[in-house]
């Protein structure tokens, strides 16, 4: 199937000028993740739900232009399978259609059409919070897990399930805070304003879950998955299946890529092979100590510096410890060698900053395990 006959052709967009809050209304009227940024006719960019919600903003105050990120897109006559392939790569829920013009957006459900159920859908374990956590263990789990929806469970069953939509309430509440407590111009209205929010009980914001028993079959949670995010699954483990998921099966692991570049133009395929290359080895060091989604690289060139081109350097990596971001910049005086070269100082500092991560936790954990032991002792 081709992505015009699957796509929502009813879209919505904003203009970067435009600030977070009116992004936000859009995204909770439209129950969509992200948003196309157009500006003069033209794709600039995309606003991820998942960026605002995770941040300490002002959503009035806030600018679209400082939360959007580059996006790709998708002609109307690319396959499902093209889609597919990018949605993984991309890491997001849905990405725009567009040629002359934004045509639609296509998102995971709308590809669920394409999608014939399989014999067995794998489930994993997901990370949950109890009955009675609060709002911050929410946006906690979120950044520091990388996850978009977390479950909710009492005595070891569902009875919900917040996602990042759901949370665009306690954003809401912001407005209510400042209509009871006045807006003050110090900090002290962040940190109030904050420990508000998180304090908020769970079950103020979370919604009914799908739920699926142990006798569930995969062609029940296929066309559960295109009305719904997730289907929760009880089946002596706790666990979730998404849209993703299921289109994750659908491709074969040597035609999905872990590294994305996007920005290239003219620099040539031994540029973007030695950029690949280095990214591609960086994943595989990374994979032995953190679980990794694909690497997003957003290459942009500017004017020429002297006999040098300028370029500028966006790097995401999603990991289980969370979203790590790396960015370079030819500046004047700046001696780069070539773009790769500026690559790989990027990720050079990305791989820093994951690595002290990944020693900080082992640490905690051997204080975790050695405190436990004295408490037996």
């Amino acid at each position: 199937m081709l992505v015009k006959d699957l796509m929502n052709k009813n879209v919505v967009y904003c203009e970067p000028d435009e600030s977070v809050s009116q992004a936000l209304g859009l995204m909770k009227k439209y129950k969509v993740h992200q948003l196309p940024i157009i500006k003069d006719g033209e794709l600039t960019g995309i606003l991820i739900l998942n960026k605002i919600i995770t941040r300490e903003i002002d959503p009035l105050k806030t600018k679209i232009s400082t939360l959007m990120i580059p996006s790709p897109r998708l002609s109307p006559d690319a396959s499902s399978e093209d889609a597919i392939k990018l949605l993984l790569g991309s890491n997001l829920r849905a990405v725009p259609v567009f040629d002359s013009k934004l045509r639609g957006m296509i998102s995971e459900q709308d590809l669920m059409k394409a999608v014939k159920a399989e014999d067995k859908i794998a489930v994993e374990k997901c990370c949950y919070i109890e009955e009675d956590s609060n709002i911050g263990k929410v946006k906690s789990l979120m950044i520091h897990k990388n996850v978009s929806r977390v479950p909710v469970v009492k005595n070891g069953k569902f009875i919900g399930v917040i996602g990042t939509l759901d949370l665009i309430k306690v954003l809401e509440g912001k407005r209510r805070f400042e209509a009871r407590h006045g807006r003050l111009k110090d900090s002290g209205y962040k940190e109030g304003h904050r420990a508000h929010i998180d304090k908020i009980s769970v079950s103020a914001v979370m919604r009914e879950p799908v739920i699926l028993k142990a006798d569930y079959s995969s062609s029940e949670v296929v066309e559960l998955l295109k009305e719904n995010e997730e289907v929760l699954i009880e089946n002596g483990a706790l666990g979730l299946i998404t849209a993703k998921d299921i289109l994750r099966s659908t491709v074969k692991p040597s035609s999905f890529s872990y590294v994305q570049i996007t920005g290239i133009t003219d620099e040539g395929a031994i540029v973007t092979d030695k950029i690949h290359q280095a990214a591609s080895e960086l994943v595989q060091r990374l994979s032995r100590s953190v679980e990794l989604q694909p690497m997003k690289i957003h290459i942009k060139k500017h004017k020429k510096l002297g006999p040098k081109t300028k370029y500028s350097l966006h790097i995401e990596l999603p990991t289980s410890l969370g979203l790590f971001v790396s960015t370079k910049t030819h500046g004047v005086g700046k001696t780069y060698a070539d773009l790769p070269t500026l690559v790989q100082k990027a990720m050079n500092n990305l791989e820093k900053e994951i690595r002290k991560k990944i020693e900080k936790g082992r640490r905690t954990e051997k204080r975790r395990v050695s405190s436990k032991r004295l408490g037996k002792e």
